[in-house]
């Protein structure tokens, strides 16, 4: 008997060690574990056993195997049903479920999800109810049932919390990352992933920062920051190929390829696109699959391959009816296997509470008394499910405005009372069978059912409006005036699912806000979410420079090989006052097409003119190089503006340097040639930015009388022993450093990112340089430190 249990001992100390070896090495812990699974047959170690399955099956899953994760999943349900073994009775009949999702019959996947959290329900298994959750939310949005999604993830975030489960509440804020990203919410996407990020950071759980990564990766692409998404997926590449996780390499590989195509390097994307594809189609993996062809028939029609293009083309168009097809087979059989309805009743708040979450802030937000955004969700989400052919329904976004400024003006005490005012006139403005609920810190949704006509949310959305806008008596403050912005939408003729009439609302709020707020509009279709972006970022980029909301960073750049400090390039940045710091490359282009680049342009010059000479660069022989657009340069007082700055600053022309690009110049050369000319007459230097990645370079050296070159980033990515590229780039870059030598020209680098290029650099010959590796851009006072 001492000898039988010793080898249960071993047994129980074995399946302990491939528990953690796992998640880090799935080959070999699969391995390892199909060995001890003939131990534990052997000594007729029912639990041990049926656990071995359970760990099998998510061994197979991590490694894209799911018909052997189904299988093993099958076994261990067998022995626990027959064993009565709760707790891995729910997680055999969820890692079914999950393989039914990976094989994309959801019907199934569904129902065996709503059987797991039924069964760890009963048996009092807060970690099996969380695990449930959070793999029929996957399902949800495998479906494109996003805001549903994010709604169980919430749930599940505060299941995974109350449970202390690190590796729950990471993929719980991960995929509410993905949920967010998905629904277009992007900035708050990326928040919530840097709070993921420290997160992991006190966690080891290697997998999850690999998803991360993708994650982010995507976020930044859709932002239009390429360069940040592609150090992003470096590092995500690395972690996933320690963790050998299949599913994020697949993703990371997409990502890589797609910011590649962004960046124009077409050959490096056609081969990660391609790895990236090859990988989906093993794991099954529908949306990278899909995102993959979308991207190839992109590539292969800039490279002119319309054949291979149409092909890729052809196979994403058959992967979108396939979805669709899969959609509505869903909500056709939706009724019929009841699993949909069953799992919303029991994922009641009554079932939370016994599961030890805290409920009250599911239903009700604790300040106004209004129900919170789950809740909220929730109710949208069944009166459409109910919503008959001839009914209406409307929604109304309301947004106290400048909400900010109330805080910082008077206090959060009254910021807070203004809340709990504004809710408590919302729920008496309206009838008893409408619902208010706080979405977001300044920001109300009201739920208005059975509409008698679409016209009459207009009615309603005045009324409130009139009723918002009277004087506040609260606090210290007893004529307080604060309006609000209201924007609505009516289903179906708004649209049918909460994603999009979620969309559609905040698209008319953010046109209201764009008009100067205090107003309500209902959504038109001609509201894109691009050019409503677009509209609000111009008219909150208008005044910018007066209101203080323009700053600038200073990137230090350096003589070679010395590595002494000889000036800095300024760099405008945007503090908006309530999207936070926004980059050059998201306003700039938006400022030329608008001509504000002639304010903002303009702020810049003085304040980089005012901050040399503040910092004394003339004694200290140093130089401030500045960004110049196409409109100001062609402006016909261009020159002497410049001539009145370095008076008026006391700088002399060497103490500045601009920069201009290929396109500008070449608009009009003779312009340019005569102004190039004046500016050197006045000391200062003239810079082609970017040089090497316009078409005509070389002519523009001959005709045009620049002093500087700044070589392009883009050659120094290569510019590694460890690049397959680096004899080019080599090359490159020396003849490049050989034409400035020869035509009395200068040469600065950019994008010094490893010391590795700094060191050949110096060999090249190259005069100077600026990058991370020597210092990021940063905000004066911390520049001043250089000094």
């Amino acid at each position: 008997m001492g000898g039988e249990q010793e080898l249960l001992s071993a047994l129980d100390q074995e399946l302990a060690r491939l528990r953690v070896l796992l998640p880090q090495n799935p080959p070999l812990a699969y391995a390892e574990l199909l060995a001890l699974l003939e131990r534990a047959q052997a000594l007729d170690a029912i639990p041990q056993t049926a656990l071995i399955e359970v760990l099998l099956a998510g061994a197979a899953f991590l490694r894209g195997f799911y018909d052997d994760m189904l299988k093993h999943a099958q076994a261990s349900l067998s022995i626990s049903r027959r064993h009565r073994l709760g707790l891995l009775e729910a997680r055999a009949l969820n890692n079914i479920g999950l393989a039914h999702q990976r094989m994309g019959d959801m019907i199934q996947a569904m129902g065996f999800l709503l059987e797991s959290f039924k069964v760890a329900e009963a048996n009092d298994d807060k970690e099996g109810c969380c695990r449930a959750m959070l793999n029929t939310a996957l399902v949800h949005s495998s479906l494109g049932e996003h805001e549903m999604a994010l709604n169980l993830h919430e749930q599940a975030l505060e299941v995974a919390r109350a449970c202390n489960q690190p590796a729950f509440i990471a993929d719980a804020m991960l995929s509410l990352v993905m949920d967010h990203a998905e629904l277009g919410h992007y900035g708050y996407a990326l928040e919530l992933a840097e709070e993921t990020g420290r997160f992991l950071e006190d966690h080891p759980l290697m997998r999850f920062r690999g998803a991360l990564a993708s994650h982010q990766a995507g976020i930044l692409l859709a932002l239009g920051r390429p360069e940040e998404a592609a150090r992003v997926v470096e590092r995500g590449l690395e972690i996933a190929s320690t963790s050998q996780d299949q599913e994020t390499l697949a993703s990371l590989l997409q990502q890589r390829g797609c910011i590649q195509l962004a960046l124009g390097d077409l050959d490096d994307a056609e081969k990660n696109l391609q790895q990236g594809l090859t990988l989906s189609k093993k794991l099954r993996l529908n949306e990278v699959e899909h995102s993959s062809h979308a991207a190839l028939a992109e590539l292969y029609e800039r490279k002119g391959d319309f054949q291979q293009a149409y092909g890729h083309l052809q196979t994403e168009r058959q992967m979108v009816e396939e979805r669709l097809s899969a959609e509505a087979k869903w909500r056709t059989q939706q009724i019929a296997v009841n699993t949909h309805v069953e799992l919303q009743r029991s994922l009641t708040l009554a079932n939370l509470q016994e599961l030890g979450g805290p409920t009250r802030s599911s239903i009700r937000d604790a300040l106004t008394g209004v129900v919170g955004r789950p809740y909220f969700q929730s109710r949208v989400q069944k009166a459409l499910e109910f919503l008959a052919p001839e009914e209406h329904l409307g929604l109304v976004f309301v947004s106290i405005d400048h909400m900010r400024s109330i805080n910082e003006n008077y206090g959060e005490e009254t910021g807070d009372a203004v809340l709990v005012e504004m809710a408590h006139r919302l729920r008496e403005s309206l009838r008893s069978s409408d619902l208010v609920g706080r979405v977001s810190g300044d920001e109300f949704m009201v739920l208005l059912g059975q509409l008698a006509f679409p016209e009459d949310l207009a009615l309603v959305m005045d009324k409130l409006l009139s009723i918002m806008r009277q004087p506040l008596n609260v606090s210290a403050h007893p004529s307080l005036n604060v309006t609000v912005s209201l924007g609505g939408v009516v289903a179906p003729e708004d649209g049918s699912g909460i994603a999009m009439l979620y969309r559609h609302a905040d698209l008319a709020l953010q046109n209201v806000k764009s008009q100067g707020r205090n107003g309500a509009v209902r959504f038109m279709p001609h509201m894109s979410a691009e050019e409503q972006r677009r509209r609000n970022l111009e008219f909150d980029l208008r005044g910018a420079a007066a209101r203080g909301e323009l700053c600038l960073y200073y990137q230090p750049q350096y003589s070679l090989p010395q590595r002494q400090l000889i000036g800095f390039e300024a760099l405008v940045r945007w503090q908006h006052p309530k999207l936070g710091l926004i980059p050059p490359m998201q306003f700039i282009p938006l400022a030329e097409e608008s001509r504000l680049i002639l304010e903002v342009g303009n702020w810049v010059l003085h304040e980089a003119c005012r901050q040399a000479a503040e910092w004394h660069f003339p004694e200290r022989r140093l130089c401030m190089s500045v960004n110049i657009s196409a409109l100001q340069f062609e402006q016909p007082d261009f020159v002497a503006q410049i001539q009145s700055l370095l008076g008026q600053y006391g700088l002399n022309g060497e103490n500045l340097a601009l920069e201009l690009t290929e396109s500008m110049v070449q608009r009009d050369q003779a312009h340019a040639a005569d102004s190039i000319q004046r500016l050197q007459d006045l000391g200062v230097r003239v810079a082609l930015d970017d040089f090497g990645t316009g078409y005509s370079s070389l002519s523009l050296l001959q005709n045009l009388p620049f002093h500087l070159l700044k070589v392009d980033r883009s050659f120094l990515n290569d510019l590694l022993y460890s690049s397959s590229h680096f004899n080019r780039a080599f090359t490159l870059l020396e003849v490049v450093m050989k034409l400035a030598h020869n035509l009395n020209m200068r040469v600065v680098a950019e994008g010094i990112e490893q010391e590795e290029q700094y060191e050949l650099l110096c060999r090249l010959n190259c005069h100077s340089a600026q990058g991370y590796w020597f210092a990021r851009p940063l905000p004066a006072e911390a520049a001043a430190g250089l000094l």
